[in-house]
């Protein structure tokens, strides 16, 4: 485990210490499978992620009482929980990661970028088909198109998005 990764498991432990959820995640989702059913699944075709996530469409951070999160799965067939925040953890102890940093960092970044219509989503203010539209629209605009090393296309950065005084 690399430096970093102590560092972001020290500060996951210090936010997250004493909740079910961060204790024991595998027995913790055991016991809450079936909660599953109450998160879409959105598939590498729809979102151009490496991985397929699971995003919640019916509030069930609010009557599980944890963190808004999306599951993705884990390179182990596993599932495991990424907060949605500016700052995207993995709110569990003693996890390993079996897919790339490479995509660990995508993942982080898709959350970032939608975590206002996930949290929508979430919430009831979004139903399947916009949400689906919204991933959609997204992965075809953020997308770099590439053809015999010519860029002929290039998606656009909010300056909500990026923090920077203007769009680029």
């Amino acid at each position: 485990m690399g430096k970093i990764d102590k560092i972001i498991k020290d500060i996951a432990s210090r936010s997250y210490k004493g909740n079910p959820w961060y204790e024991d995640f595998q027995k913790y989702f055991s016991e809450h499978e079936d909660n599953l059913i109450m998160y879409l699944i959105a598939d590498t075709k729809l979102t151009g992620l490496p991985v397929n996530v699971y995003l919640d469409e019916s509030g069930s951070y609010k009557i599980l009482k944890h963190p808004l999160w999306i599951y993705f799965v884990n390179g182990d067939g596993k599932c495991l929980p990424l907060t949605v925040s500016d700052n995207p953890d993995i709110p569990v102890k003693d996890y390993e990661i079996f897919i790339t940093y490479d995509e660990l960092i995508s993942l982080k970044s898709f959350v970032v970028t939608h975590k206002n219509s996930i949290k929508q989503f979430a919430d009831g203010n979004l139903d399947s088909f916009e949400m689906a539209d919204i991933l959609r629209y997204s992965k075809q605009n953020y997308m770099v198109a590439e053809s015999t090393n010519l860029l002929l296309e290039m998606g656009k950065l909010k300056s909500e998005t990026t923090g920077l005084p203007v769009d680029i």
